[in-house]
């Protein structure tokens, strides 16, 4: 027995340990997500450093489709910190002054996912993580809105919005597991429908309009996943449990705080549209993200190709409310509440250019994974599951800067490097 060899051994059960951790912890306790990011970090440059420098013999190949996935967390980190040092030198900012914390964490997704392309932590571990995570935020909104007589929102460790987005990323990425389970044991089938359900739960009682308008739009992901399986029994249990889960939610909906904020926001939305030019008209509506947006399309076409930089947009903001030139109350928000104006307000189009490089390069490798692993059903399910993850955070960025809390930045680089290092056999030439 090597050296090496035991080296792995000590370290793959750990790793296996905190993957099974990262969702439930992430979505459920507070700086949960960067200390296991710091931790899977630390581990990853250490193996690194013993694997590929003391045994140089044992190197580890990388495919041209791993180079392009890391180089899109490389070209965020790089574009955004040479686009913020170059806006605070304009306005006489020191450069050890750039705040660049955000952009930094982009880079732990490379030592993460060389840790575990060698510590090859099981599907199974992959799919357990997840719907123990589901499940426990169902049982803890319930818990927490019964607590309150459901009459407040659900909180999370951060914010009810935060809590929402995690929630029902987790909901569809337990279901994309229900073949697996199913073979495994045909009852086990209720693992990924009780995980779907409950990561539902928590998003409706979160009261997070984003979250939950991205539901039709992830069905539709699930659609293509199950579409060859139509005719297969277990594939009409869980068609069958979808719409039972539907069903009971649209039931429950009249009774949440989230029916009350759809209306609200609708009312808003009216008063907002009617009144555009009013600025004494909007304060007591919740017209905040409208407002916002309309601010942001303001500075991108006056700023189209530099935009303002991260800080500019607020600035900007709270000048234009300090002259009543508009309405006061967004002027506490530091970005437009959309990662894709946020991007463009910042950086120009170029920062939207990058975000969807960022987005879609992933997108495309698991596309290839799914083509290539044609006949391996798990590979193909846990393709999908990166399929929802990417695709909840790029709907979810319609109503968020996601990358500018660590909570997400921390649950997207951790799940996303699992699920493509258990996809890598794709990418070999």
């Amino acid at each position: 027995m090597t050296k090496e060899f035991q080296l792995s051994n000590r370290l793959r059960t750990s790793v296996t340990l905190l993957l099974l951790l990262t969702p439930v912890l992430t979505n459920l306790v507070e700086h949960a997500g960067s200390t296991i990011t710091l931790i899977l970090t630390l581990f990853g440059i250490y193996i690194f450093y013993i694997c590929e420098k003391k045994y140089s013999s044992r190197t580890t190949p990388i495919s041209s489709w791993e180079k392009a996935i890391m180089g899109v967390f490389v070209l965020y980190f790089v574009f955004s910190t040479v686009f913020i040092v170059a806006h605070n030198s304009f306005n006489g900012i020191p450069i050890f002054d750039a705040d660049i914390d955000h952009e930094l964490r982009m880079l732990t997704f490379i030592p993460i996912y060389y840790l575990f392309i060698r510590t090859k932590p099981s599907i199974e571990a992959i799919w357990y993580s997840l719907i123990i995570a589901a499940i426990a935020s169902g049982v803890y909104a319930f818990a927490a809105a019964l607590a309150t007589g459901f009459s407040d929102r659900v909180v999370g460790p951060y914010n009810p919005v935060l809590f929402g987005y995690i929630s029902v990323a987790l909901a569809f990425m337990s279901l994309s597991s229900y073949r697996f389970f199913y073979q495994k044991n045909k009852k086990l089938i209720i693992l990924p429908l009780l995980g779907f359900a409950c990561g539902l739960l928590a998003a409706f009682l979160s009261g997070t309009r984003g979250s939950v308008l991205t539901i039709p739009f992830l069905l539709i992901v699930f659609i293509f996943q199950i579409w060859p399986h139509l005719k297969i029994y277990n594939t009409k249990i869980v068609v069958g449990g979808i719409i039972s889960v539907m069903v009971l939610l649209f039931l429950l909906f009249p009774h949440t705080r989230l029916a009350e904020r759809f209306e609200r926001g609708i009312e808003g939305a009216r008063v907002y549209i009617n009144n555009i030019n009013c600025v004494e008209c909007h304060e007591k509506y919740e017209t905040a993200h409208l407002q916002l947006w309309t601010e942001a399309l303001l500075i991108i076409k006056k700023h189209p190709f530099t935009g303002v930089g991260p800080d500019g947009y607020r600035k900007i903001v709270k000048e234009r409310t300090e002259n009543r030139e508009i309405a006061p109350g967004i002027e506490i928000y530091q970005t437009p509440h959309n990662l894709y104006l946020t991007m463009l307000t910042s950086y120009g189009i170029w920062g939207f250019i990058v975000l969807m490089v960022f987005f879609l390069v992933p997108f495309a490798s698991l596309a290839y994974s799914i083509r290539k692993n044609e006949g391996d059903e798990n590979l193909r399910d846990i393709a999908y599951c990166g399929f929802f993850l990417i695709v909840g955070y790029m709907l979810f960025s319609m109503t968020g800067a996601l990358f500018i809390r660590n909570i997400l930045i921390a649950f997207y680089a951790i799940m996303l490097a699992v699920i493509l290092s258990a996809n890598r056999t794709a990418f070999k030439p």
